[in-house]
């Protein structure tokens, strides 16, 4: 049996499981909602996973998402690179005090 690309996330399917439960509710309140929306339940329970792997639409947005993420990543890593440059930068003219006079005396 193939593996699947992707799991739904806890906050998925716990909506999901809320939309269930849900359904008696709409039901009563209009039962000319159960048309659509007791087919949309089915379609995203058991059919949007296969349909997503298909199209290629899953590996799309996943791609575009570690793009984001990478560019993300690399601006706090350039941010505290910079930050340790400057706390070492720092560090080795607080050391240099006695030798140089033009440092002030509180550095």
């Amino acid at each position: 049996m193939q593996e699947a690309q992707f799991y739904w996330g806890p906050f998925a399917r716990g909506c999901y499981i809320a939309a269930w439960w849900f359904c008696p509710f709409f039901v009563w309140t209009n039962p000319k909602v159960l048309v659509y929306y007791f087919p949309a339940l089915i379609l995203i329970g058991l059919g949007l996973r296969p349909l997503l792997e298909l199209t290629g639409l899953y590996n799309m947005f996943q791609a575009l998402f570690i793009k984001k993420e990478d560019a993300s990543w690399s601006k706090i890593n350039k941010q505290r690179r910079r930050e340790v440059e400057q706390q070492e930068r720092s560090k080795t003219l607080k050391q240099q005090r006695i030798q140089d006079p033009r440092l002030p005396k509180n550095w």
